[in-house]
């Protein structure tokens, strides 16, 4: 598992991995909850809440499986903050010619809309004559669209935010850009 960090939103410091020296940091949600984290472990968890589910809940996602389809999910490897993942990171590839939507085949499980292409952007696809996604993009006959863009139930998308302060309001700020430096102290060496 790889590490998941951020800036803050409001002050636009790193969110350190162990703690910041100013204090606590803040995961808002849309509605006005907040979630404490005096010591951020790297992995996407605010004061118990996890970011990524926290932005598909955000987003119209919902997450209450029978133990049989839960089951089921474990054994795809489907987690509900992949949701999330997805939405943060993830795009669809839309074919210009006839609208139709694609994925590459690393994850994405529980989306049934879209079409799985090979794993890597690089790979010859046969159903187009050998070209990779990599080559479509580049000809222009595939567009890359932000999962966003397409999967938010609801007219308006809410993103992560992160804050120094826990008085800041989610609605007043800017979603928390991810951290270049993944959590490690920036000291200003390049």
């Amino acid at each position: 598992m790889g590490v998941f960090s951020w800036m803050t939103a409001d002050t636009e410091e790193q969110v350190l991995i162990g703690g910041n020296d100013d204090g606590p940091v803040y995961l808002l949600d849309n509605k006005g909850k907040v979630y404490e984290e005096a010591c951020y472990g790297g992995y996407g968890i605010f004061g118990g809440k996890d970011a990524y589910e926290l932005l598909a809940e955000m987003n119209g996602f919902s997450y209450n499986p029978t133990e049989e389809e839960a089951e089921i999910n474990a054994r795809a490897g489907i987690e509900f903050r992949n949701i999330g993942i997805d939405l943060m990171y993830g795009s669809f590839y839309m074919d210009m010619e006839d609208g139709q939507l694609y994925i590459d085949g690393k994850g994405e499980k529980y989306l049934d809309f879209v079409k799985r292409l090979t794993p890597f952007h690089g790979d010859p696809i046969e159903e187009f004559g050998g070209l990779s996604i990599n080559d479509m993009i580049e000809s222009g006959r595939m567009k890359s669209i932000p999962m966003r863009d397409l999967i938010v139930k609801g007219s308006e998308f809410y993103p992560i935010k992160i804050m120094a302060s826990s008085y800041s309001k989610y609605d007043d700020w800017e979603e928390s850009e991810t951290d270049p430096d993944q959590g490690g102290y920036n000291n200003g060496y390049e």
